[in-house]
């Protein structure tokens, strides 16, 4: 009998650890390619040196190509602002016209599933909600 669940429970205990590991790789490659894009996007000189890079610049070319980048850099960073800036509008705006209906809590869980998909502002999720990358489970 001993020799049937032997085998059965390598293979289960195998799939378990690749499971994991793959859950948890997962994760390290997207948080780092966001980390990535946010400094490309936030630093002027780090958006310069991907660039170089990406293009196997030479130092002359990179001279005359740098206005540009620094104008394109600009622009990105002016039209995130303009971004986020719109986005807290609507969300001021669906919290008014939620208030008559709904409590304070659920205001803010609608808001932060919606904008945050289930993360609050400074990296955090609310509480209740399930990690990042799996749909909410039924309790």
């Amino acid at each position: 009998m001993y020799t049937r669940i032997k085998p059965i429970a390598i293979i289960l205990l195998t799939l378990a650890i690749g499971f994991a590991a793959g859950f948890i790789s997962s994760g390290w490659i997207v948080k780092k390619r966001f980390e990535n894009m946010r400094k490309i996007m936030d630093d002027k000189a780090y958006f310069e040196n991907f660039f170089s890079e990406m293009a196997n610049a030479d130092p002359e070319q990179m001279n005359k190509i740098r206005p540009i980048l620094e104008t394109y850099h600009q622009e990105v960073q002016a039209s995130q602002k303009v971004f986020f800036s719109q986005m807290r509008e609507r969300s001021d705006s669906l919290r008014l016209q939620l208030k008559p209906y709904l409590s304070e809590d659920q205001i803010e869980k609608v808001i932060q599933a919606m904008h945050f998909r289930g993360r609050k502002r400074k990296h955090q999720r609310p509480e209740g909600f399930p990690p990042p990358g799996g749909p909410p489970r039924p309790e």
